[in-house]
């Protein structure tokens, strides 16, 4: 099980819910940083939250236009719909998981997973280091193992961990879709 906290963290001008009577109804739903709802009991997670958000637009922007580069060169009559996504953030989501505490068995194989094979439905999910608390809230540091289980185009199964240092980015099926298969889905699990 996990629970999620989503927000659009960025605040420009296209981040901003549409106006005049006709978008009346979308207004009350459009998910903008107007209508986010940050914890009070942690000062500093609006700040970081849209600081790191920054960080990683600016990675995913330069990600997307090797992407539709790439997907240019293959002859694809459909190009450059990664960063045209990008350039409309409205559509960008920050999203943190908080995966509770396991109280099932380890499956045949000797596994647990926090979440199963599956593969993102958007186009570009950009990921962080994965963070461990004990159940007194306090960080665990001393985790072993991967963050992430990924199969790679031929099947193999590759493990993860991303650094502290650094994000990692995996397509997702909308890029999938709007590549013509070009760009492929990556399956993967939260180890």
């Amino acid at each position: 099980a996990k629970g999620s906290f989503y927000a659009n963290p960025f605040d420009g001008p296209a981040d901003r819910p549409p106006t005049g009577a006709a978008a009346a109804a979308v207004r009350d739903t459009f998910l903008s940083s107007d209508n986010n709802l940050w914890p009070a009991e942690i000062a500093e997670f609006e700040a970081a939250f849209k600081e790191m958000s920054v960080i990683m637009r600016s990675a995913a922007t330069k990600l997307a236009s090797c992407a539709d580069a790439f997907v240019r060169s293959s002859g694809a009559a459909d190009a450059d719909k990664l960063s045209a996504v990008l350039t409309h953030p409205s559509c960008a989501k920050g999203r943190l998981l908080y995966y509770f505490p396991q109280t099932k068995p380890a499956d045949k194989d000797g596994d647990t997973k926090w979440c199963g094979w599956h593969s993102d439905h958007g186009s570009l999910t950009c990921l962080t280091k994965a963070m461990y608390f004990d159940q007194d809230g306090q960080e665990v540091t001393d985790k072993v193992g991967d963050d992430l289980a990924i199969e790679s185009r031929d099947g193999a199964i590759h493990n993860v961990r991303i650094p502290s240092d650094a994000i990692a980015f995996q397509i997702g099926q909308a890029a999938q879709i709007q590549s013509g298969s070009v760009l492929r889905a990556t399956p993967h699990c939260v180890t």
